[in-house]
């Protein structure tokens, strides 16, 4: 605080005037009285249908409605209900007429008369099951009706009165036409207020001075449980600003806030809270309001040896365990926890007692839980039901008038309404969570009920999952497959969903296809795959098609799959190259290889049972008996030529198959050589000279290739290689010039 400026005035006490709250009301208003009579007491048509018919009203104190009048006409036959309603539609309290007389005002009180605050708008309606109702259109026009302490209200955009709806049930009438009146009234019964400090109980200062943003409390309890209505505290002239009101619990905990509206230049001020806070005897609570500019009132040292008592409320002493005087710095509302020299900041509660008014009781309705989690649930699937058992733990009955679900896929069972809940009667609740889609869900069950604190409200939470079932490839074409022969194509699928897939059925059509490797059911886990095959097999040279259908827990279940596929008729051919071999010249005693490709130029299996060489030197080898060559598939023969003597030799190779053009026939030449021995020089001559003469350059001189000459320079004689087994292989030739 403001230590200089508090510490100065610290014994400047202010005198404090004591207030006795006088007894209860027992006065019950109405705003007509029992001889006021419609203009048109019945618009004389059933035509209209069922209707919920409804009076906007206010009082200028709080207190209770204890029940709902309606002037009924003769013709007005059926059940009738009468309902109570906030401003935005909850429903305060139900209660179903009895004992009507045939004509004129009727009432129905409710099981437990309902609080309202003062200055504060309500709607007061009907059920009318025949249509046969009262009806002065413009009634509400350019006036409302005021009987202090109620007035039912001129129809404005502000304060729409004349509310309807038409529904087979009672509904809260959101509609107006020609600002009519229904003739619809309530029973009213003002409540006795307490607070701490009469409104002629002054601060000791008025004004502390400019002070920082701060935040300034009072510590109370009341001798009953009761409800706390509003907050109240002193002005000062300076103390200007916006100002909220606050209502804690001892641990910080904020019960309802209220800011203030028309103030007077000073004094005492007053905000009501949107609903009156209930609180239980003998409990701390701390009021307190926020001041922007710091110009509070304060009295030090007020409550440093004692409170201040005005039964049933108490402001406490300041203590260790129960500090007074409190509060705290800041910008904005925030629970007072420090104190100073156990300073008085003179802010006060607006107290109602349980009891109080006419046939008022303390009721309230605990639920079991405050929330529910149904965790993961699978899309199309209902959870198991799980239960909030409502008890009331007051000590008078309350009534349950409507329990109201939100959140897509939440359900709750278990209470017709009404339903009245004597003091200690518990009911349950059974809610069910079935998500429509997948993804995180949020909601709530609120039980409107005629406890203070209503509604109850309970928290919903669960998720929404599910699988997602693809399955590649999405079609499968087999293209030409032989008659009688099996073909196979495996196909993938793959959970890349949420939540785990079952496949319960596996259905193929079509006429040469089938399935393999699928057994039913079969459970894929999130983000996990299977796999399958189809297969064809077809039995005529045509064309087919068909399909694949899994049924399953996916959403896009049955997933089709398209098959296609040509039967054709079996061929068999074997194709050899190439078709001939030329060996050429071999010197006998030696051996060339050759190789021949052979394959499987059909559409079948091709068999081959023997490869066989004829003719003198030649054999063939690689390729066994008994070897399958698929379509398309090749195989290589080995053939070899060794002539054992000089000459031509020719011959073939047969490849014997199951083949249709068989045997495949491989023809077969070449020629056997004798090599020279001789391994000397080359012998050249010169006409007329009977000497033979050996080339200079013979045994330098690079050969030539094999059939080429050469000239040798010295003697002018021709050589020429006659054989590429040995260099040394020459023929010498005479040359004749």
């Amino acid at each position: 605080m403001n230590a200089k400026r508090f510490l100065s005035v610290l014994f400047l006490l202010g005198l404090i005037a004591m207030f006795s709250a006088t007894g209860c009301y027992a006065t019950s208003y109405q705003i007509w009285p029992s001889g006021a009579t419609p203009t048109l007491i019945d618009v004389g048509s059933s035509t209209g249908g069922q209707v919920e018919l409804g009076m906007s009203f206010k009082s200028d104190v709080s207190g209770y409605i204890t029940g709902i009048r309606f002037y009924k006409s003769v013709n007005n036959a059926g059940t009738h209900v009468g309902n109570l309603w906030n401003s935005t539609g909850t429903l305060l309290a139900s209660a179903t007429f009895t004992n009507e007389t045939a004509s004129g005002w009727q009432q129905v009180n409710f099981a437990n008369p309902v609080l309202i605050n003062a200055n504060t708008r309500y709607i007061a309606s009907y059920y009318c099951p025949s249509g046969h109702y009262s009806d002065d259109r413009g009634f509400f026009a350019t006036r409302g009706v005021d009987n202090a302490p109620l007035h039912a209200l001129q129809d404005t955009s502000a304060t729409p009165n004349g509310p309807f709806t038409y529904a087979s049930t009672s509904q809260f009438p959101a509609s107006t036409y020609q600002s009519s009146n229904y003739w619809v009234d309530v029973a009213f019964t003002p409540a006795t207020t307490s607070t701490v400090w009469p409104n002629t109980a002054t601060p000791a200062i008025l004004d502390v001075g400019p002070d920082s943003p701060v935040e300034l409390g009072v510590s109370i309890k009341s001798d009953v449980s009761g409800y706390i209505t509003g907050v109240r505290f002193y002005k000062s002239a300076s103390n200007t600003g916006t100002h909220v009101g606050n209502l804690w619990t001892s641990t910080g905990t904020l019960l309802a806030s209220a800011t203030f509206a028309n103030e007077t230049a000073s004094g005492w001020q007053q905000a009501n809270f949107s609903k009156p806070v209930a609180i239980t005897a003998n409990t701390v609570y701390v009021a307190s309001y926020h001041c922007t500019v710091g110009h509070y009132s304060a009295s030090g040292a007020y409550f440093a040896t004692s409170g201040v008592d005005n039964a049933p409320l108490h402001a406490l002493v300041s203590s260790t365990g129960t500090p007074d005087g409190r509060f705290a710095y800041g910008s904005t509302s925030t629970f007072p926890t420090n104190t100073y020299f156990s300073g008085n900041y003179w802010v006060d509660v607006v107290f109602v007692a349980t009891g109080t008014g006419s046939g008022a009781s303390s009721s309230q309705l605990t639920p079991s839980t405050t929330s529910l989690n149904f965790g993961s649930v699978s899309v199309g699937t209902k959870s198991a039901a799980q239960s909030i058992n409502l008890t009331n733990t007051g000590t008078s009955s309350l009534s349950i008038s409507q329990v109201n679900v939100t959140g897509s896929g939440f359900a709750a069972s278990g209470i017709s309404t009404p339903l009245t809940l004597a003091a200690g009667q518990s009911a349950s609740l059974s809610v069910t969570f079935a998500p429509t889609a997948s993804g995180s869900v949020g909601g709530s069950v609120s039980v409107v009920n005629s406890a203070s604190s209503s509604p109850t409200t309970i928290s919903l939470s669960g998720a929404g999952i599910q699988a997602q079932l693809v399955v590649t490839p999405a079609s499968a074409s087999f293209g030409n497959v032989v008659i009688g022969i099996s073909n196979s194509q495996t196909f993938t699928l793959t959970n890349g969903g949420s939540a785990s897939v079952t496949i319960s059925q596996a259905n193929v059509t079509g006429t040469g296809f089938a399935l393999s490797g699928l057994t039913t059911p079969l459970t894929i886990a999130a983000g996990n795959r299977a796999t399958f095959n189809a297969v064809f097999t077809p039995t005529a040279a045509t064309g087919y098609s068909g399909s694949i259908s899994l049924v399953s827990s996916a959403p896009n279940s049955p997933p089709g799959i398209n098959l296609s596929g040509t039967g054709v008729t079996a061929t068999h051919l074997l194709a050899a190259s190439p078709t001939t071999l030329s060996f050429g010249n071999v010197n006998t005693g030696s051996s060339s290889s050759l190789k021949v490709t052979l394959t499987n130029n059909g559409n079948s299996n091709v068999t081959i049972s023997s490869v066989s060489a004829s003719g003198a030197g030649y054999t063939a080898s690689g390729v066994n008996a008994n070897t399958t060559l698929t379509p398309g598939q090749t195989a290589t023969v080995s053939v070899a030529f060794a002539p054992a003597a000089a000459g031509s030799a020719s011959g073939s190779v047969s490849v014997a198959s199951n083949a249709s053009n068989s045997p495949a026939t491989i023809s077969l030449s070449g020629s056997g050589v004798t090599q020279s021995t001789s391994n000397g020089a080359p012998i050249c001559g010169i006409s007329g000279d009977t000497s033979n003469h050996i080339p200079t350059d013979w045994s330098t001189f690079v050969p030539p290739a094999k059939g080429q000459s050469y000239v040798d320079s010295s003697f002018g004689c021709t050589v020429t290689r006659i054989t590429d087994a040995s260099k040394d292989a020459w023929s010498g030739s005479f040359y004749l010039p």
